[in-house]
């Protein structure tokens, strides 16, 4: 778009059609041409009103307006058009020249590129940080926009001094691809098999011919990397002379496969160091001193070849340059073992494929393992005539069973604690390929193993797979003589957990019944994995809606744990926590608070402020310091909480999603609406590509909304209720319930964008007899947001008819507090009492 200006002015053209310096277009005189691209050409002219000032006008070449090219155009500008962030070049104006070419108006930046502005004034490296830092904050504004820019290089980041200090502009959407490919203003523009960027700070997927559908918003995090790197070691990540030497595939094949060396390194050892104290002000020596650990560190994680492994978000980069900034603890570090095996790997994987069939074999073993542990406890009980023998089998076979059950544990995250587990689930997935073959025969040790692996993958974060590879095992069992086996009862409660988790509840419960039922008959020799199995139950009745039966049977769970001394077993704890949950959701704030501080001190005793149990109750503290209104204390247990869960879980693992997502309603309700974005927006990304996280996907979009609504962009939260509403509406029917609750978001976002007709419509054409049969919760949204609606066109008696028809719903927590709904609250704060004056009368409300 905008462009450092040039030192020379173009010659006119003198091409038919074709505009030259001096001309004007509308009300634009075109004084100099400042840039030149492969469609459009770029002035820098002089606005003349409704107010005189320099801006650039960019306009498409005359005989390149094709349609695909005029399309291009008009998605260029259209882009720039939604971005609104005082580091991104504004667009003041659109038309067509009296020929019909379409040109726009834009801020002129008068600036220099971000390299030669920083060594032109030697910046120190903490300066060139900050610089990045809101680099990333603006791309991250493009990101929320559905924008990717896509060519993100020194010179499309231009940067001006404002009150003496740096402030850089991003220029130059013109090859920005809208991540919503579907969206009615991004039309494909970029066909397969074409390259799109500069090479030089290209991301990897950016370089690769099958396409651009991988591209997504890591590749301008890559890119960016690549403009820091140049920033604190003075030159780019590959050698520019290098890459024009070399063929395309070539070049192409460095950016996909060869890493660079740290900058650290590159500062030493580079020929070119030498002129950096001239551009740094300090001499190679001290400048590596100040880059080497965690300033590499955070420009190598943004460089990885593995969009999954690189900053999941413009917004996570700013972040761990601003934790540098303030000597905080960074998530960046340098790369795991397992990630270095598994890199190695893939550079050598004719030698390696003989290790792997040996570590396949390792697992197979330690599976066979498990099958001789299931036939000794078998031999156990017939082999009296034997008993030695028996019992050394058992022992054997037992030992090298826990050995394999602890094994498989070793991927999740509360053993891993941050550790690569990738490459341990991929050998994990390879293990489980072979179950079929090998195990098929063997009913009961095929079950336990399946058990166990199961476990390992919910862990990991993904329980419906955990399910579907358990299910089959369990089930053909069912009508043998194993049926209440001992593993059988033990993999019942792990599948219907895995149900619960997965929003298969109606699966779960007649499993779990069956189990308890099986564990009472079996008497006090199966007390404690009876009670454990109530636990599993009652996250079961929880997840179907029957709280007061969930929370009845765990405080009778807890007791007995208590009772027999046992509080600090794990299953103990997860009941506990559970109870609390059942308390929170039951109003019972102070006692549900309670509980969950002293599980969090047996947690932390137990297994230490890392793991994720301890991680899941902080997080339920917070949300209940939230609801009272703590918010400070809040903050400083999602803050704890977050920085742990980073660095034990995977990108889209979904508590970290619950997490962000409970952290961004947090900020939001405190106002602070930028970092409130950054969390929700880091949150979407993950829950695109993450299948595990997509049970919070509905939690999301409501807080989305609220956001939304908080930064009066109430059109944005009126087409995500509608999205939401039509996405239950496809799976379930429009007269679903879980269909119609959305109904009263999209009339509370409709009244806030001012579409009250809209609204007044889904009002009238509500379906009566299913929001009657709603959650209390659903129904006082719904007469809540009818009755703002009515407020909001002057009907008063209509408002008041409505809030009286939410009021009933209202109840009071263990505090006194009312409980109720935000928009049952306005409605009422709309209504209240308005100050005595001689024209006014009060009106007076119920309750």
């Amino acid at each position: 778009a905008t462009c450092t200006p040039s030192p020379t002015v173009g010659a006119p053209s003198s091409a038919g059609g074709e505009e030259n310096i001096g001309d004007v277009i509308d009300r634009y005189h075109l004084i100099r041409k400042l840039g030149e691209g492969g469609f459009g050409v770029v002035f820098l002219a002089q606005q003349r009103e409704p107010m005189e000032r320099q801006v650039a006008l960019k306009v498409i070449k005359r005989g390149m307006d094709s349609k695909q090219i005029v399309q291009r155009f008009e998605l260029e500008r259209q882009t720039l058009a939604v971005m609104d962030h005082p580091n991104i070049a504004r667009v003041f104006d659109a038309g067509s020249t009296k020929f019909g070419q379409p040109y726009f108006v834009m801020e002129y930046v008068d600036g220099q590129a971000i390299t030669q502005f920083c060594d032109a004034r030697k910046l120190n490296i903490r300066q060139r940080l900050e610089l990045i830092e809101k680099v990333c904050l603006a791309v991250q504004h493009a990101h929320t926009r559905g924008v990717i820019h896509r060519d993100l290089k020194p010179g499309n980041i231009l940067v001006t001094e404002v009150d003496g200090e740096p402030e850089p502009k991003v220029i130059d959407f013109g090859i920005a691809k809208a991540t919503d490919p579907d969206a009615a203003t991004s039309p494909a523009m970029t066909q397969e098999m074409q390259i799109v960027g500069t090479p030089q700070y290209m991301s990897p997927e950016q370089a690769n011919m099958s396409g651009t559908r991988s591209i997504d918003t890591r590749s301008d995090v890559y890119s960016i990397g690549t403009i820091l790197y140049e920033l604190v070691a003075g030159v780019p990540p590959f050698d520019p002379k290098s890459l024009r030497a070399a063929g395309i595939d070539r070049v192409l094949q460095i950016i996909r496969e060869d890493a660079p060396p740290k900058p650290s390194t590159r500062v030493i050892d580079d020929p070119q160091s030498a002129q950096l104290p001239s551009t740094h002000g300090l001499p190679p020596q001290q400048l590596r001193k100040q880059i080497a650990g965690e300033v590499d560190w955070i420009v190598m994680k943004a460089l990885e070849k593995e969009p999954q492994r690189r900053y999941q978000s413009a917004a996570d980069f700013a972040a761990d340059i601003r934790r540098h900034l303030e000597n905080q603890a960074v998530v960046a570090g340098p790369p795991s073992a397992f990630y270095q095996m598994r890199k190695f790997a893939r550079r050598h994987r004719l030698p390696i494929a003989a290790a792997t069939v040996v570590a396949l074999a390792i697992i197979t073993t330690a599976i066979v393992a498990t099958v001789m542990a299931a036939r000794a406890r078998a031999a156990e009980a017939v082999a009296k005539q034997n008993e030695k023998t028996a019992q050394i089998e058992l022992a054997r076979a037992t030992a090298i069973s826990k050995f394999t059950e602890k094994l498989l544990n070793g991927v999740t995250p509360a053993v891993a604690r941050g550790r690569d587990s990738s490459l341990l689930r991929d050998v994990l997935d390879r293990a489980v390929e072979e179950l079929p073959k090998n195990l098929d025969n063997q009913a009961l040790p095929n079950l336990i193993v399946r058990n166990m692996v199961a476990g390992a993958i919910y862990a990991l974060g993904d329980p419906k797979a955990g399910a579907e590879l358990l299910e089959p095992a369990y089930t053909a069992l069912a009508n043998t003589d194993l049926a209440k086996h001992p593993e059988r009862l033990r993999a019942a409660v792990t599948l219907s957990t895995l149900y619960e988790e997965s929003r298969q509840g109606e699966k779960a419960e007649p499993i779990i019944r069956e189990t308890i039922a099986a564990y009472d008959a079996r008497g006090p020799v199966d007390k404690k994995n009876a009670l454990g199995a109530r636990v599993a139950l009652a996250g079961v009745l929880k997840q179907r809606g029957a709280d007061a039966e969930a929370m009845s049977l765990l405080e009778e769970v807890v007791k007995a744990y208590r009772d027999a001394g046992l509080e600090r077993d794990e299953q103990a704890l997860t009941a506990a926590n559970n109870l609390a949950n059942s308390y929170q959701f039951g109003g019972k704030l102070k006692e549900a608070l309670a509980l969950w501080q002293h599980v969090l001190v047996l947690q932390k005793a137990e297994y230490g402020a890392d793991h994720p149990n301890t991680l899941g109750t902080m997080n339920n503290i917070a949300t209940t310091l939230r609801d009272f209104g703590r918010y400070d204390e809040a903050e400083a247990m999602y803050r704890e909480e977050l920085t742990n869960e980073r660095r034990i879980y995977q990108s889209g693992h979904p508590m970290l999603i619950k997490t962000l997502i409970n952290f961004g309603a947090l900020q939001a309700d405190r106002d602070q609406l930028d970092e409130a974005d950054k969390l929700i927006s880091e949150a979407t990304e993950m829950i695109k590509t993450s299948e595990a996280g997509r049970p919070y996907k509905i939690s999301l979009a409501v807080q989305t909304m609220k956001l939304r609504a908080k930064q009066k962009r109430y059109d944005e939260a009126a087409e995500i209720a509608k999205e939401m509403f039509e996405l239950s509406a496809k799976d379930y029917g429009p007269n679903d319930r879980r269909a119609v609750a959305w109904i009263a978001f999209r009339i509370d976002s409709l009244t806030d964008a001012g579409r009250y007709a809209e609204a007044k419509a889904l009002v009238d054409s509500a379906p009566m007899d299913v929001i009657d049969k709603l959650p209390s919760n659903n129904q006082q949204s719904f007469h809540a947001a009818a009755g703002l609606l009515h407020f909001a066109m002057g009907n008063h008696p209509a408002a008041e008819a409505s809030y009286e028809r939410a009021r009933v719903f209202t109840e009071l927590d263990s505090s006194g507090r009312e409980r109720a709904v935000s928009t049952f609250k306005e409605l009422k704060n709309k209504l209240a009492p308005p100050a005595a004056s001689p024209t006014s009368a009060p009106v007076t409300l119920p309750g």
